[in-house]
């Protein structure tokens, strides 16, 4: 078994790798569950004694270390179908196996004897190579393995690469958390405040609820008139209101100014037969009251008939 260098130190008839570390980190997030394992297959390209690695494939997690690959060099071994199968996948266009890899969780980091003879039936190439990363909490490695003139790997020279951990967010601590709460909640209290100095009660009628809207409407000379209670405390802290009159098929839109609500009264010019008048006011702070109130005009009576 020979070391593996990176390229640039490479002696005769070794094997130089070209390894992206964005490829490493992307196998380490793979991490599978402790006690269990993840592996598939790494496709590149080979320049001589060069191997570069460019993508990888999934092919099998596992339970286990040890009785993952035993038997299972056949058709029914998911890298062998993996093996078989990747000219259709028009991402590995112009890539070739260069080897295997293995994840393992708080496990050994050496090959165990059924994935030795997983490498020597699978990737018999002397240039094809066994990537094995480990992941822990205090760090994750790789270490490649390489294939002596012996066509079985026993004691191989492993090469280490320090596999980069991806960036995580910072989490807060509960403290930070409490003394954002308390002061979103005390600029709530000033704000609050704040308005309740501008304009005195408008805090007390936003906490409870919105009283209803009573409307009325009564036959006046020359018209009808709309009326409501304009000492309610919706109409006293109200800005604006607005009237949808429809009078006889027709609809007209009216805006009233908090002046105008507060007189109590809207005279509409005309008897209609059939009138109806909804009122919208729009309070300060809180959402819309909506309310209708519909007039029907008196049928007068039949003239009398003489005899």
């Amino acid at each position: 078994m020979e070391p593996l260098p990176t390229p640039g130190s490479s002696p005769h008839h070794a094997l130089a790798l070209d390894c992206p570390r964005a490829l490493l980190r992307e196998l380490s997030e793979q991490s599978p569950r402790p006690g269990s394992s993840f592996s598939g297959v790494l496709f590149g390209s080979r320049d001589g004694q060069i191997v570069r690695f460019r993508a990888w494939r999934p092919a099998l997690r596992s339970r286990s270390f040890q009785p993952t690959f035993a038997g299972m060099h056949g058709e029914g071994d998911p890298l062998a179908r993996l093996l078989h199968s990747y000219p259709s996948d028009p991402a590995l266009h112009g890539l070739i196996p260069v080897g295997w890899f293995l994840v393992r969780r708080d496990g050994p980091l050496e090959p165990a004897g059924s994935e030795l003879e997983v490498f020597n039936a699978l990737f018999p190439e002397p240039w094809q190579v066994t990537l094995l990363l480990s992941i822990a909490r205090s760090g994750s490695s790789a270490r490649f393995f390489g294939r002596s003139p012996v066509p079985i790997v026993r004691d191989p020279v492993l090469s280490d690469l320090p596999v980069p951990a991806s960036p995580r967010p910072r989490r807060l601590s509960p403290l930070w958390l409490l003394a954002g709460l308390a002061l979103t909640g005390w600029l709530l209290f000033a704000s609050l405040a704040w308005i309740n100095w501008q304009r005195p009660g408008t805090v007390e009628s936003f906490l409870r609820p919105s009283p209803p809207l009573a409307l009325s409407l009564a036959s006046r000379p020359g018209g009808v008139e709309l009326g409501w209670d304009r000492s309610s405390a919706l109409i006293r802290d109200a800005l604006r209101a607005t009237l949808v009159v429809t009078a006889e098929g027709s609809s007209r839109t009216i805006s009233l100014d908090a002046t105008e609500l507060r007189s109590g009264a809207y005279l509409w010019n005309s008897i209609p037969s059939d009138l109806q008048i909804t009122m919208t006011v729009f309070p300060v702070i809180g959402s819309p009251v909506t309310a209708s109130a519909r007039f029907i005009a008196p049928i007068p009576p039949p003239p009398a008939v003489q005899q």
